[in-house]
């Protein structure tokens, strides 16, 4: 069994629905390219009582194929080949019936391909749950799907034989920065932290990703490879990411590129301005696709109302894509190579690091001694037409304190010179008096490598580096 990195919870979570009493339905859902096979499959390693996959783009007859060489696998006696998902998991069921394993493990991998658009498995699913594995105890049935999309409205959003059937749904997310440095060392990958986060940056947490680098190149000729060079293997990944995990992908790629112009994100309203979609259900159905799919985040700006959140695109390649490669526009085979330090490359970078610490907010409160406590985070930005004024995070404390994080991107200790040091104070001004607050504010600096100190940095009341960010 190969060492699993990270997945702590979601390890607890399969291991607690193996040793339950009565049969349960598990569901692991998440990003394409996150691990959803791997983690199952490592798992539960020789304690599969059953293992069949879909297979893209085929046919009913073709997925059945496929699954009767399965069956095939795990029966003593001879089969005849199914002609209907019904006599395909009727054949299942006497495999698992023969089975002396104590809890016969269900593994149904890249289920929305299984169903096809015949859409007959899914009823024959429903069957074979509904009749006979959740009347015994002995049970225990996991499905996967690349179509994220297909997930959420077929299994979790059934109206039919399938509501409200899911024991346990484990949503499965990129790894954090702690997490990819275990995976570094498993692959004797030597990089420093800095490294990392800028590998961060441009892959994000995603172990399909990241199994591409290899140890003997540095971190800027692997992003060279992988993406800039013309045959590289994630050169056109965007071009098959959304379509292999949403049915009708061309509505999320839509709302996708105009939150990419936007780096604070837009509101659904101004989604619906901006992409010409109609204001109806259909869009809030996409939206909710993305974010569970971790490519965006649903925010809220401090004081605001539900109705004013803000959608947020905050997927890693895909930011990196509209940066660098959206419509070929990018021929140096050696981009990254020969841009290091430049404009370009530091301007994405300052939003890309701050995309990085807001996916790493525990471990920010973690640092900050205040993990324990009761607290909301959001973002800020004010609505004044005059004094225009923006908050990366804000940390609502239960303790009366509310924290101003200011997030900076620097190869070095990050200086604040006296113009800067105003424009703090005056925008803390701004945050105080439009909110009303009646909490007291404290500035919070987060840095790659911490401030240089002089007569301005002490107006942080505390300072936070990169190394905060490992917890």
């Amino acid at each position: 069994m190969t060492k699993i990195i990270g997945r702590k919870r979601e390890l607890q979570q399969l291991e607690e629905a193996y040793k339950a009493e009565e049969s349960l339905f598990v569901v692991v859902y998440g990003r394409r390219r996150v691990g959803k096979t791997f983690l199952v499959r490592e798992t539960f390693d020789d304690k599969l009582a059953f293992y069949a996959t879909g297979v893209n783009q085929e046919n009913k007859d073709v997925q059945l194929m496929y699954f009767y060489h399965a069956l095939c696998k795990y029966s003593d006696a001879p089969l005849a080949l199914p002609k209907t998902w019904l006599e395909a998991f009727d054949a299942l069921i006497k495999i698992l019936e023969a089975s002396k394993e104590q809890k016969k493990v269900v593994f149904l991998d890249e289920l929305s391909w299984m169903n096809g658009m015949d859409g007959s498995f899914l009823t024959a699913l429903e069957w074979f749950w509904n009749s006979w594995a959740s009347a015994r105890t002995d049970i225990l049935l996991v499905c996967c799907s690349s179509v994220t999309s297909w997930i959420i409205n077929k299994v979790f959003n059934n109206h039919g034989g399938l509501y409200g059937r899911v024991n346990r749904r484990i949503h499965l997310h990129p790894f954090t920065l702690r997490e990819c440095e275990e995976f570094y060392e498993s692959r004797k990958i030597a990089m420093n932290h800095y490294d990392q986060v800028m590998s961060y940056m441009v892959f994000g947490g995603v172990p399909y990703y990241l199994s591409m680098l290899e140890s003997t190149k540095s971190l800027a000729q692997n992003i060279d490879e992988l993406l800039f060079h013309p045959d590289g293997q994630l050169h056109r990944e965007y071009e098959n990411l959304y379509q292999a995990m949403f049915r009708n992908a061309d509505n999320h790629l839509l709302i996708v590129k105009a939150m990419a112009a936007k780096s604070k994100g837009l509101t659904r309203n101004e989604i619906l301005e901006a992409t010409g979609l109609p204001n109806a259900g259909s869009a809030t159905r996409v939206l909710d696709e993305l974010e569970q799919s971790d490519f965006i985040r649903r925010y809220t700006s401090f004081g605001q109302k539900k109705r004013d959140e803000m959608y947020q695109l905050t997927d890693a390649y895909t930011l990196f894509y509209f940066h660098f490669l959206q419509d070929g526009k990018n021929n140096d085979k050696q981009f990254w190579q020969h841009h290091l330090g430049t404009p370009k490359i530091n301007s994405w970078a300052g939003y890309a690091f701050e995309q990085v610490c807001l996916a790493h907010v525990e471990q920010i409160k973690m640092a900050m001694g205040i993990s324990g406590m009761a607290v909301s985070t959001s973002g800020w930005f004010s609505k004044g037409k005059e004094q225009k004024a923006q908050i990366d995070l804000v940390l609502d404390r239960a303790d009366h304190i509310v924290n101003l994080c200011e997030i900076k991107f620097s190869t070095r200790p990050y200086t604040i010179d006296k113009q800067y040091a105003e424009t703090l104070q005056n925008r803390q001004w701004i945050f105080e008096q439009e909110t009303k607050t009646r909490k007291s504010c404290q500035q919070v600096m987060l840095t790659t490598y911490g401030l240089a100190k002089n007569q301005y940095s002490s107006i942080m009341q505390r300072e936070l580096t990169m190394e905060d960010l490992f917890h």
